[in-house]
């Protein structure tokens, strides 16, 4: 397992997704699989990277082990460019549930390889795809950290306060150095919990500050703080190299709690309340991007409809496939009559439309309309290729009738002259009758073969159809 890049920041400072990279590295799993995104903010040489190898060890293997899965530097050389992610999900099955984890690394913010625009937006599609956003941040929460995240606060009020835009929030605080006791790592919960608290306590703040905090709980459904000791001077001082004893026993125990506890609070990405899976990733990234890729800053308006047009792409898609899934199980059994096909078609179509309509919960009754409409344009187009694979199939039984009554009539004289011939002509008869026998029976089976293979052809098709789908 290794770190792959899948967004480069180019010399114009524009996002490329390297969507052919990503769709290969999630190709490995189930594509209907639930998904969680992890992913890491904070400044240039904050140590990102340091962290994801200890909790993609944990993730991985339940092992507090510092691996090499996202390289890491010492010193003021860039680490991290663009976005990078580990090349396959990782499993986890926990509480009944089981669901693939996507851990991703960010380019540092402040980072003078970027400028303000950049950084914004980079920061944003890290915030836009999570479902667990780390905040990576060197020793206290200061305001410029808040004001980052308090940039979708009009987005969150878009939204509103029913459907928090973001689920989970953790500012993971780095070499703290006010623990009143170091050696107990118990009390370290404790401490996070009454840091954060005093940070985001809008009693002690102004108004300005105030509103800041207001704007962040708005847009997430959980905040939580972690806080770890320094690693020791071996780790920082640059001549670490990765030998895990050099890092302080009490960093360690630290880290072991904290990839524990972001483990047991892991949870599938959800778009206003409902789950994505893995197959749909692609689309959102990649619908995310062309949005951020404007000149301009997105507006809260913008965001808010590139989110809804995201839920009811992967509405139709996820229905077509429940119609198609329902359709092709039924015509690769048998030939179906007329009536036995249409309640066969409308019984799925119900399915589909019923699942979209659960799906279908933002936006106007003009955008569940559109969509509805392209839906049942889609299973509209592909009842008419069902039935012609449906119907083929009665054509080919008529077509077999003459095969297999050949094929009895050869067995027949096989038999006869087995039993009651022992002639030259007989013997010769028996053979050349096996023989053409023998070929009808193959070549029924290819015809066989052609007719029930057909719906996977009609599959293949509308995969490679729908993954170049584009808004109509």
């Amino acid at each position: 397992m290794s770190a792959i890049k899948i967004v480069s920041i180019d010399e114009n400072q524009k996002m490329i997704f390297h969507k052919n990279v990503f769709d290969e590295s999630i190709s490995k799993v189930d594509p209907t699989l639930p998904v969680c995104i992890v992913t890491i903010n904070g400044a240039f040489r904050s140590g990102k990277s340091f962290i994801l190898n200890f909790l993609a060890s944990y993730f991985k293997s339940q092992k507090c082990e510092l691996c090499t899965f996202f390289e890491w530097k010492h010193g003021k050389d860039l680490g991290t460019t663009g976005m990078w992610m580990l090349d396959e999900p990782i499993i986890v099955e926990k509480q009944n549930e089981r669901f693939g984890v996507l851990i991703i690394d960010t380019q540092g913010i402040f980072d003078t390889n970027l400028n303000t625009q950049s950084t914004a937006l980079l920061f944003a599609l890290s915030t836009l795809i999570s479902s667990y956003q780390i905040y990576n941040i060197d020793k206290r929460i200061q305001e410029d950290h808040l004001q980052h995240l308090a940039l979708f606060s009009e987005y969150a009020r878009m939204m509103s306060e029913k459907n928090k835009p973001f689920q989970h929030l953790n500012f993971l605080i780095r070499d703290w150095q006010n623990f009143s006791e170091l050696s107990n790592t118990q009390s370290y919960s404790e401490e996070s919990d009454k840091y954060l608290f005093d940070v985001m306590d809008k009693n002690k703040k102004e108004q300005g500050l105030r509103e800041t905090r207001d704007h962040i709980i708005s847009s997430y459904e959980e905040i939580d703080c972690n806080l770890l000791p320094h690693p020791g001077f071996k780790v920082s001082e640059g001549s670490f190299d990765g030998n895990i004893d050099d890092i302080r026993c009490e960093f360690k125990e630290a880290i072991w709690n904290y990839s524990k506890y972001i483990y047991n609070n892991l949870s599938p990405k959800k778009i206003i309340k409902v789950e994505m899976n893995i197959g749909e990733l692609s689309m959102c990234i990649s619908k995310y991007i062309e949005m951020l890729y404007s000149d301009e800053i997105p507006t809260p308006k913008t965001i808010l409809q590139t989110t809804i047009e995201i839920v009811y792409l992967n509405a139709i898609y996820n229905s077509m496939r429940i119609y198609m899934n329902i359709m092709s199980k039924i015509i690769s059994s048998d030939y179906l009559n007329d009536d036995a096909f249409t309640k066969s078609h409308d019984g799925a179509k119900r399915n589909a439309i019923a699942y979209f309509n659960s799906k279908a919960i933002i936006g106007t009754d003009l955008d569940k309309q559109y969509s509805l409409q392209i839906l049942e344009e889609r299973i509209d187009f592909y009842e008419k290729e069902y039935l012609k694979i449906n119907t083929s199939k009665k054509k080919m039984m008529l077509h077999y009738y003459p095969y297999i009554w050949s094929v009895v009539i050869l067995w027949l004289i096989r038999l006869i002259t087995t039993s009651t011939c022992s002639l030259d002509i007989c013997y010769k008869l028996h053979s050349l009758s096996g023989i053409i026998m023998y070929s009808l029976i193959l070549y029924s089976m290819y015809l066989i073969a052609i007719v029930f293979g057909a719906d996977r052809i009609i599959i293949a098709y509308y995969n490679y159809y729908y993954k170049n789908i584009k808004k109509d």
